[in-house]
C-alpha cells in the first residue's frame, strides 16, 4: 500500500476503528461517543450559522489534521507487519518532530499502551526502550536540517 492510499484509508477509518476498540472499554467508549457527537453538532452548527467561516476555521483544519497524522504514521508502519508491539512500528526521537506531532515518534510506546496520554509517551518509551530493536529507530528530515543537539536518535 502506498503512502496516499494508506493516508486516506487510515484517516477515513480512524473514528470507526476507535469506536470498535472502545467496545472493550465501555466508560471510555461512552466518553468518545459523547464528545464526538458534541463536536460534530458544534461544527455542524457553526457551518450552518456561517458556512465559509465554519468550513475554513473548523472543518478544514480538522480534516487536515487527521490526514497529516495518518500521513506521518505511514513512515512508522511501512514494511512492518506483526502483532508484536515491540516490532510493529518505527520510532523517531527527534524533539522537534515530537513537539510538532504530539510525541508520535514514540510509536512503540503508543502501541504498547495505547491509552497513555501523548505527554507521557517519552517516559513510557524510556521504560521499554531496552525491548525495542535498534533497527526500529529512524531519523527524520529534522535530523538532516537541524543541529545535532536538537536531535536525539540512538543511531
Amino acid at each position: 500500500m502506498g503512502v496516499l492510499e494508506y493516508t486516506v484509508t487510515v484517516a477515513a477509518t480512524a473514528y470507526p476503528r476507535a469506536f470498535q476498540v472502545g467496545k472493550r472499554y465501555a466508560a471510555h467508549q461512552r466518553q468518545f461517543v459523547i464528545f464526538t457527537t458534541l463536536t460534530a453538532l458544534l461544527v455542524a452548527g457553526l457551518i450552518i450559522y456561517r458556512p465559509l467561516a465554519g468550513v475554513m476555521l473548523f472543518l478544514l483544519p480538522m480534516i487536515c489534521s487527521m490526514l497529516y497524522t495518518a500521513w506521518v504514521t505511514y513512515d512508522h508502519h511501512s514494511g512492518l507487519d506483526t502483532d508484536d508491539h515491540f516490532q510493529a512500528s518505527y520510532n523517531n526521537l527527534n524533539r522537534v518532530f515530537n513537539r510538532l506531532t504530539g510525541n508520535l515518534g514514540y510509536h512503540t510506546a503508543h502501541h504498547h499502551r495505547q491509552g497513555v496520554h501523548w505527554s507521557k509517551l517519552p517516559e513510557l518509551h524510556a521504560r521499554i526502550e531496552n525491548r525495542i530493536p535498534a533497527h526500529l529507530y529512524r531519523k527524520s528530515t529534522f535530523d538532516r536540517v537541524l543541529p545535532r543537539s536538537t536531535a536525539c536518535c540512538p543511531m
